[in-house]
């Protein structure tokens, strides 16, 4: 079967014709090429509101630099000093990303809680700042994104679909490399990011090194990558527990519609789950 595959994916894309610089993967821009780190032979594909800036930071702490932890500059591919498929070649790239030398790793997200947590961070945090263009520039457009999880649906579907914080998962890879990725890619899921992220560190021989310590503050170099320190991956914040307070059923319909190519494309994992609304006891008890 194995080979069947093999032979269908060469029969669509012969090898030397699967990579082209115009493809999404290959665009050096944020969170479109994915990182990688040659000594360990790792292709990271980095998805926004998938806890990929703790990824950044360990691939910059791997690379040996001194900022490693500085946020900002772990994001910004001009100046974080990070590789990216796009620095190779065409030819080079699908080799790599055919090789089962390589490892291929991305994380993956429940939809509808990753879609609150970009509403939450994106429009709700920091004055809407991230929404000025969707809006173009309207004070009056950014409050009433603001005002609801609906009406930020309503933007961002209607105006800005392309932003990598709410673009669907399926569309983080060009479709044609899934075939390709299917038996060899890496999925690690943000509901098990501590069991996951340890299973990726201990295949790639690094756990020991950058994942044992050295996270957080100097008070706290003895922390784990695993751990609740400032830098490691369980400080991450997580939208889940808050579904509840901004989802309706009407508006889960319209998010678990949209994102339909995340949940269909099996490789990914992801299955839809109903939000649990509490009753009116149980709504009284969380006002209080």
């Amino acid at each position: 079967l194995q080979q069947q595959q093999q032979q269908q994916q060469q029969q669509q894309h012969p090898v030397g014709t699967l990579v082209s610089k115009d493809d999404y993967i290959m665009q050096r821009d944020y969170d479109k090429s994915p990182i990688v780190v040659p000594q360990h032979k790792l292709i990271f594909f980095t998805t926004p509101k998938v806890g990929c800036t703790v990824w950044k930071k360990l691939f910059r702490r791997m690379m040996g630099y001194a900022d490693w932890d500085d946020s900002m500059l772990a994001h910004d591919p001009k100046l974080n000093g990070l590789t990216y498929l796009a620095d190779y070649s065409t030819e080079e790239a699908e080799q790599m990303l055919r090789s089962r030398e390589w490892t291929k790793a991305i994380w993956v997200r429940d939809p509808k809680e990753r879609f609150l947590s970009a509403y939450l961070d994106k429009a709700v945090s920091n004055n809407g700042k991230h929404i000025r263009n969707c809006c173009q520039q309207s004070d009056e457009c950014i409050a009433k994104a603001q005002s609801s999880l609906d009406a930020f649906y309503d933007l961002v579907t209607n105006h800005c679909a392309w932003d990598a914080h709410w673009l669907p998962q399926s569309e983080r890879i060009d479709a044609k490399y899934w075939p390709v990725l299917q038996d060899s890619v890496f999925v690690g899921h943000f509901d098990t990011n501590a069991h996951d992220a340890k299973r990726l560190l201990r295949h790639l021989q690094v756990w020991q090194t950058y994942g044992v310590s050295g996270w957080g503050p100097p008070a706290s170099s003895a922390a784990s990558f695993l751990g609740s320190s400032a830098g490691g991956i369980r400080h991450m914040t997580s939208a889940g527990q808050k579904l509840s307070w901004y989802y309706t059923p009407q508006m889960e319909r319209k998010v678990d519609r949209y994102f339909a190519a995340d949940y269909e494309l099996e490789l990914l994992g992801l299955k839809p789950r109903a939000v649990v609304y509490p009753n009116k006891q149980q709504q009284q008890k969380l006002v209080k």
